[in-house]
């Protein structure tokens, strides 16, 4: 059995398997995208290598319901909806009751601080919601050599800014500190860039972190996970950062509001736990891989 995640370790998987050194090829595709670089050679190379991976992969796992759309219409078969949502019960210990959060904090995580998650969109935001609440707070977890030209134009724009001591750049953290950040913050942020092609196919691990937190999240629409939340009723959604104002403010004046998005969020974790969709997924598909030498063995992972 063979696990990827990615076209370039995805294709030579594959071909073992034609010359019979692997039985089984189980790409899980996490970075689907139309036009991933903009150099329309490397991107060809991408995509070729992309279309030969999901046509020849015995079992594809995709984690949004839009990616798997789109692959069913290109006539790919045998396919698993799998989320970024984490096990619930890595997180149950890090749930804080709402009295024991600090009111107001707003947060976004993101793999680093860059205008591909709006961050300087985000800082206006704040300016903004301080006229109503003076004691809101933005903490941003991201790395700052992600993208370090744009984190130090981040920087270069906070220190213009009078209210600057409100918000917290933390630097990349473990998954550990991560999660304790997140735990004790009132409402998640995530905006995206909707030119990053990919972004628009993604699944926002963010917002699933958030709702097993039962933190309630104020998204723009770009991710399938946005909107999945929305159904959930684990948070609001607009098309950009600066339409969320008003919901924001609604969502910090209204207690009820928010205590009922808190129990939703958790809801909704507790309905895409990952254990229990690995659990199908070994169960159910990567364990028959072998079964037509007469074998009947068990796949651990």
């Amino acid at each position: 059995l063979c696990i990827t995640s990615d076209p370039l370790t995805t294709a030579p998987a594959i071909i073992l398997k034609k010359l019979g050194l692997i039985k089984y090829v189980y790409y899980h595709c996490t970075d689907y995208s139309e036009k991933r670089f903009p150099n329309k050679i490397i991107n060809f190379v991408y995509r070729s290598f992309l279309n030969f991976s999901l046509l020849n992969a015995n079992l594809v796992g995709c984690v949004t319901k839009r990616i798997e759309a789109i692959l069913h219409e290109k006539g790919v078969k045998n396919l698993f909806y799998i989320p970024n949502s984490p096990c619930v019960s890595d997180y149950q210990q890090y749930i804080k009751p709402q009295d024991q959060r600090i009111r107001n904090k707003l947060v976004v995580t993101c793999a680093g601080v860059s205008r591909k998650y709006r961050i300087i969109e985000t800082i206006d935001l704040l300016e903004k919601i301080l006229i109503k609440f003076p004691d809101a707070t933005l903490t941003i977890i991201g790395s700052f050599v992600f993208e370090p030209k744009e984190y130090n134009e981040v920087k270069k724009y906070l220190e213009m800014k009078s209210f600057a001591n409100k918000i917290t750049l933390k630097g990349q953290l473990s998954r550990h500190d991560n999660t304790k950040v997140i735990s004790d913050s009132w409402i998640g942020l995530a905006f995206y860039d909707k030119s990053y092609s990919h972004v628009n196919f993604g699944d926002s691990l963010k917002i699933r972190e958030y709702a097993a937190l039962g933190i309630p999240t104020v998204s723009d629409k770009t991710t399938p996970t946005s909107l999945e939340m929305v159904d959930r009723g684990a948070g609001i959604a607009v098309n950009e950062p600066w339409d969320a104002l008003e919901p924001l403010l609604k969502l910090m004046s209204d207690d009820r509001l928010y205590e009922t998005m808190t129990n939703k969020a958790l809801d909704w974790a507790k309905s895409v736990d990952k254990e229990i969709i690995v659990d199908d997924l070994v169960k159910n598909h990567l364990d028959k891989y072998d079964q037509s030498d007469g074998a009947n063995k068990k796949i651990r992972i």
